[in-house]
């Protein structure tokens, strides 16, 4: 019997465990590196808040004044140059072994002193002007610094859009407006404090909205009686409580998941010539709690499933080499393929095993002839096409039949040894020798340099490069939850 063999493979539960073992193990090392990393990387982010917001109420004040056309201009200069260069440190292609993640995280915390340390040398000739212009507008504030009620209240209707919340023009607003000092100093605090949260990225939306909304209540009763603007308070340290509280077990969770992320990358990035070069998403990505844990859910079934087709593969390899195959080679045969297709071609050069682990682990075995087409097999992430025995001559298809029965007498010797390394194989179908189960399959030798790695569902998009997608049949409900954590997140940055 040797058609096409199909078999159901499972690993054996020992050898399952001690997989288990050693993942749990590089999890909880690799988590201690991706947490300090991840810590760098908010405060870099926090540098940049801090930058985009120095000075920002005043230069949203003086921005029509002649007179300081110049100093602005050169602020914002200095400000969109070390912002650049702030972001292009933190674009880092993880790495998967922990004292090279260290080596990342001494790196970034190097660059990003060395950035602030010359924003901070850049700004200081800017200062004597900023000071003095401002001095010499508090003087004329009766004058020329005076808000109405009736303008602020216009203002706050004026802003629905989450685009539209610019907290160092509101501060500004407040911090200028003919309000009683008391009032004015705490609702000037409170504003700040709410930037704060709604900028750190691990706050829930539903969290943001709620500070958003008690912002522009904020804002609004600091003009009003003292019993009105006393209730908003309140209302703030509720709310300020429950995204405190929030913010906590999302950072907690989200740690779990960057360095479950890093486990992943390095098990599918195994044995690639070239590896890819994809990042976890981004803290603003996830709206919720709950969808950080959806997506966590899945990338650990998905990397558990990655783990264990590789142990499948590597025994396979071993396996084949002693039987006279070459180690294998991975292959690409239709576009967002599911499960894996490997190639171990016969050291005499004459046929090869085709062998193809589903997603669900089943194991089909059979044998095929080999050849090269240096056109653009398939083209994008196909490396290779196979042909049936229509598109085969005689002298191939009788050559198949010889190779076929050749291989009968193998099979039983790889399934034990297969069992003995951990790997079970239980027949589901095994078909007799025919010419035409005879096929062949042609690989293009330039894609194939490139490591043979495929598209599926369970695998990160291989072709988007740094930002990755992670599991295409998803990526369109992703998208479609996105909301004004990420708009407000995106908004910013463009800012």
């Amino acid at each position: 019997m040797s058609g096409p063999k199909l078999s159901q493979a499972q690993i054996e539960q020992r050898r399952q465990e001690e997989l288990e073992r050693q993942r749990r193990e590089k999890l909880r090392k690799i988590r201690a590196e991706t947490e300090l990393l991840t810590a760098e990387i908010a405060k870099v982010k926090g540098f940049l808040h801090q930058i985009e917001n120095d000075r920002s109420a005043l230069v949203s004040q003086w921005e029509d004044h002649s007179e300081m056309s110049l100093t602005i201009g050169k602020l914002r200069d200095v400000k969109k140059q070390c912002k650049g260069q702030l972001i292009r440190a933190m674009e880092i292609d993880v790495p998967t072994e922990p004292e090279d993640i260290a080596a990342c995280t001494a790196r970034l915390k190097q660059i990003a002193a060395g950035v602030l340390g010359a924003y901070s040398t850049q700004i200081k000739p800017l200062e004597g002007r900023i000071d003095a212009f401002q001095t010499e507008l508090e003087r004329q504030q009766e004058l020329t610094a005076a808000f109405s009620r009736l303008h602020v209240e216009e203002e706050i209707q004026e802003r629905k859009h989450i685009g539209d919340y610019n907290f160092g023009a509101i501060i500004g607003t407040v911090s200028h407006a003919p309000i009683e000092v008391d009032k004015k100093e705490e609702a000037v605090r409170i504003l700040a404090e709410i930037s704060e949260l709604v900028n750190n990225e691990s706050i829930e939306e539903r969290d943001m909205e709620l500070l958003l909304a008690v912002a522009d209540n904020i804002n609004k009763t600091a003009f009003e009686t003292g019993r009105f603007f006393e209730a908003a308070l309140q209302e703030y340290d509720a709310a300020r409580n429950k995204a405190v509280r929030d913010i906590a077990v999302f950072e907690d969770l989200y740690q779990d998941y960057f360095a479950e992320y890093v486990v992943y990358l390095e098990t599918v990035n195994k044995g690639r010539v070239k590896p890819i070069a994809i990042t976890p998403k981004e803290k603003y990505q996830f709206p919720s709690v709950k969808a950080l844990q959806d997506e966590m859910a899945l990338l650990a079934e998905t990397s558990k499933n990655a783990r264990d087709m590789g142990f499948i593969r590597d025994q396979i390899d071993e396996v084949m080499e002693e039987w006279g195959y070459n180690l294998s080679d991975e292959i690409v045969l239709f576009e967002n393929q599911r499960g894996s297709h490997y190639l171990c071609e016969e050291k005499s050069g004459q046929s090869a095993i085709h062998i193809h682990v589903s997603d669900s682990r089943q194991m089909m075995m059979e044998v095929v002839g080999t050849g090269e087409d240096r056109s653009d097999v398939g083209g994008g992430a196909v490396t290779a096409v196979k042909i049936g025995a229509n598109a085969l001559d005689a002298q191939e298809r009788e050559a198949q039949f010889v190779a076929q029965t050749k291989f009968c007498e193998l099979h039983p010797g790889i399934v034990v040894a297969l069992r003995e390394r951990g790997v079970i194989l239980d027949d589901i179908r095994k078909n007799p020798p025919s010419q035409e189960y005879s096929a062949k399959i042609l690989h293009n030798r330039k894609e194939w340099e490139t490591g043979g790695g495929e598209l599926s569902e369970a695998q990160p998009d291989v072709q988007s490069g740094v930002q990755s997608v992670l599991y295409n049949s998803r990526a369109g409900e992703r998208r479609g939850r996105a909301g004004h954590k990420e708009a407000y997140h995106e908004m910013k940055l463009r800012g």
